[in-house]
């Protein structure tokens, strides 16, 4: 008796119509992130990022650089985010595999910045804005002043800021 009856299937014709809806949706002008971190949440990163970039997804999140490392190893050219905090010794490989890093903190801001300098490389950065999860980011209640702060530094090139609102499906006014 089979222990782990439990299964999936990936329909690939499904996700692309899934990914013109949502188009659809938004503004000619809006730029879609496609996560495929854990390994497309178990549904094959290397060929979900592959179906991305056949669809014009702009870019890619993954949890972790080595996550990043494995898809730019497979030849997937899309724009790259790793969406978790990176350790201050991990950003030279962030770099190395022209990762884009998440900025959660000024330290971890001037860290990228010294590591980018010193390898004479531009380390492109998103910055996530703590709204309440409590997970990671800037505290929101001054967030611009230091967003400001990080846009000054050398060697970096900003080029987002996000959050990862706590209750977006249940609390529509708090994420508003």
């Amino acid at each position: 008796m089979d222990r782990f009856p439990a299964w999936v299937e990936v329909n690939l014709d499904a996700m692309k119509w899934n990914i013109d809806r949502v188009r659809e949706l938004l503004r000619k002008d809006t730029a879609i992130l496609l996560v495929v971190k854990a390994d497309a949440y178990g549904h094959g990163a290397v060929r979900i990022a592959r179906l991305a970039a056949e669809c014009g997804i702009d870019m890619l999140g993954v949890a972790t650089v080595d996550e990043g490392k494995e898809l730019r190893g497979a030849d997937i050219k899309l724009p790259i985010l790793v969406l978790s905090p990176v350790l201050p010794e991990e950003i030279a490989h962030a770099l190395e595999y022209d990762l884009c890093v998440t900025v959660s903190s000024f330290e971890f801001a001037r860290a990228a910045s010294e590591t980018a300098c010193r390898l004479g490389r531009t380390c492109r950065v998103h910055i996530e804005v703590d709204t309440g999860m409590g997970r990671a980011g800037l505290p929101r209640e001054n967030a611009a002043g230091q967003i400001r702060e990080i846009a000054r530094l050398e060697g970096l090139a900003l080029e987002g800021i996000f959050t990862h609102f706590p209750a977006s499906d249940s609390d529509v006014d708090f994420s508003r």
